[in-house]
């Protein structure tokens, strides 16, 4: 039998693109009574920073400002931090009965899914990137062969950013400590020449506690 709290903190500990996509899959689980409830309680919630987004949200479903903004999506390349999060921004706001500009839009995903992601030395960019591309697999603004091959970028995304973990964590050995002459802090933890310190990589799924500074992990903020 699952456990609630172990399902609410396991999903509390996913990254950002992980929850849209769990949500999204429930949410094609449920029946059409489920769905107007669980509307009604999400429109209740979106109140709490409707006022904090209501200037981008109508930017971005004014025909005529939305349009003006797509050139800044079709100059700006998917390296660029700004770019990325303005694109999952837009993606976040836009209301399905927006069809003006998504042509364009979804042009420059496509244009962005030519790149070669394992290239990419950040892994805080892969990780925007497949926010961006989980949006869009799943926003009914896009037809069903746009968000399909928006699919198939974030599969291509997926394994470019598992192959640059793997090399991530291969260089991550286990460094000997450095020769300080002794201290109490290395005997402590054993001889300086033959101890060894641990680098611990969090899992997105399965996350740990917070150990001591030579041993935490690291973990993107959603």
């Amino acid at each position: 039998m699952i456990c609630k709290d172990d399902l609410v903190l396991w999903f509390k500990n996913l990254e950002s693109y992980r929850r849209i996509d769990v949500m999204c899959t429930l949410l094609n689980l449920c029946l059409p009574f489920e769905l107007r409830f669980l509307g009604t309680c999400l429109e209740e919630l979106g109140r709490r920073d409707a006022q904090d987004l209501r200037g981008v949200e109508l930017r971005v479903n004014n025909p005529l400002e939305f349009v003006s903004d797509v050139g800044s999506f079709q100059t700006g390349q998917p390296t660029d931090m700004k770019i990325r999060r303005k694109m999952a921004l837009y993606l976040a706001l836009m209301r399905a009965c927006n069809r003006t500009g998504v042509n364009e839009l979804f042009k420059t995903l496509d244009r962005w899914g030519d790149r070669d992601f394992s290239k990419f030395g950040d892994g805080d960019s892969l990780q925007e990137l497949l926010l961006v591309y989980t949006m869009a697999t799943n926003h009914p603004v896009f037809s069903f062969e746009q968000r399909q091959k928006c699919g198939e970028i974030f599969t291509k995304i997926t394994s470019s950013r598992g192959h640059l973990n793997q090399q991530q964590s291969s260089t991550r050995t286990s460094p000997r400590w450095p020769r300080c002459g002794g201290c109490s802090a290395c005997w402590t933890r054993g001889s300086p020449s033959t101890s060894t310190w641990r680098v611990t990589i969090r899992s997105p799924t399965l996350p740990t506690g917070p150990g001591c500074a030579r041993t935490s992990g690291r973990a993107w903020s959603s």
